[in-house]
């Protein structure tokens, strides 16, 4: 393949990684806004409403089982977002090939 075949066949590469990047960049960040939302909604079970305490021992179980899971769901939502700044990192070095 001669050197223009080439650029070609790389500029078509490229824009199917960008397309597919993009994609996965989108889907990411869905993902991450439905957990971050989910991590609001276990916050405020735990918190509950204010000045309410937690009585029983169940009641005490269940609000450290949600603030367990809350902590859970704010640690994925970092790592969601630690994996939209990889990919955004790779759009940009895919950009600067371009």
């Amino acid at each position: 393949m001669d050197a223009e075949g080439l650029a070609l066949f790389t500029g078509v590469a490229n824009a199917e990684r960008l397309v597919a990047l993009r994609e996965q960049l989108w889907l990411l960040s869905t993902v991450r806004e439905e957990v971050q939302g989910q991590a609001q909604i276990v916050h405020t079970l735990v918190t509950g409403t204010p000045g309410y305490r937690w009585h029983s021992a169940a009641e005490r179980g269940y609000a450290e089982r949600a603030r367990e899971l809350g902590i859970a769901l704010e640690r994925a939502a970092r790592a969601i977002d630690d994996a939209c700044d990889a990919v955004s990192a790779g759009l940009a070095r895919l950009r600067g090939v371009e």
